[in-house]
């Protein structure tokens, strides 16, 4: 909710922080703006957290983790996945 839809973020570039969800770095970067309002880049955060918009899913392949990348659109979260996998 109130994050950008895929309309409005056509073209544009977004920067996200590739830190794992318990990073202390993402601890700092969000302290006093739990849902990153006035911040520049977006947290890989745990699904349902407050600053969390996309899921980071290195590996599209297999059943399961095809499920958990649509899972996670479903939700309307952008995912970041890599078609290298497993390089």
């Amino acid at each position: 909710r109130g994050w950008p839809d895929l309309d409005s973020a056509r073209g544009r570039v977004f920067f996200l922080m590739d830190n794992g969800p318990a990073s202390p770095i993402r601890t700092t970067y969000t302290a006093g703006h739990p849902n990153l309002e006035g911040r520049v880049l977006f947290t890989n955060a745990a699904e349902g957290d407050a600053d969390c918009a996309f899921r980071k899913l290195n590996d599209p392949t297999g059943a399961a983790n095809t499920a958990a990348i649509q899972r996670a659109v479903q939700l309307n979260y952008w995912v970041r996945t890599r078609a290298d996998v497993p390089l």
